[in-house]
C-alpha cells in the first residue's frame, strides 16, 4: 500500500466506558478518509493506553506525528506520556520519539 498523500490528525475525546476516558489522536488517509492510526491516552494521568498504525503503513513517521501533534495541543489537555506497558516495539517507538521513559513493565 503506498504511503498516504498526506495523513490528517484528529483530536477526540472519548470515554469508552463510565469508568474511564481518553484523548485520541486519529489519523486518517486525506485522499481516501480511510483510518491509518491511532494513539489513546489517558485524561488524567497522560499515560499511553494505545498507539496503532496498521501494518502496510508502520515506519512511516505516522505514529510520530500523532505524539508531536498530542503534545501541540492546548496546555489544559495533559499530553501522553510513556507507560510502563510498552511492547518490544513499542520500546523502540518510545526511545525514538524521546519524553521520559518510566522502567517497563517485565510482566508485560
Amino acid at each position: 500500500m503506498p504511503a498516504p498523500t498526506g495523513p490528517q490528525f484528529e483530536y477526540l475525546y472519548v470515554a469508552p466506558d463510565k469508568h474511564r476516558w481518553e484523548h485520541k489522536i486519529r489519523a486518517t488517509d486525506t485522499e481516501t478518509q480511510k483510518y491509518v492510526g491511532q494513539l489513546l491516552w489517558d485524561t488524567h494521568t497522560g499515560a499511553i493506553a494505545d498507539v496503532h498504525v496498521v501494518p502496510e503503513l508502520q515506519r512511516r513517521g505516522i505514529a510520530t506525528s500523532m505524539w508531536q501533534k498530542a503534545h501541540s495541543l492546548p496546555s489544559d489537555i495533559i499530553p501522553p506520556r510513556h507507560s510502563v506497558f510498552r511492547s518490544d516495539a513499542g520500546d523502540a517507538w518510545a526511545r525514538s520519539v524521546g519524553g521520559e521513559l518510566p522502567e517497563r513493565d517485565n510482566d508485560f
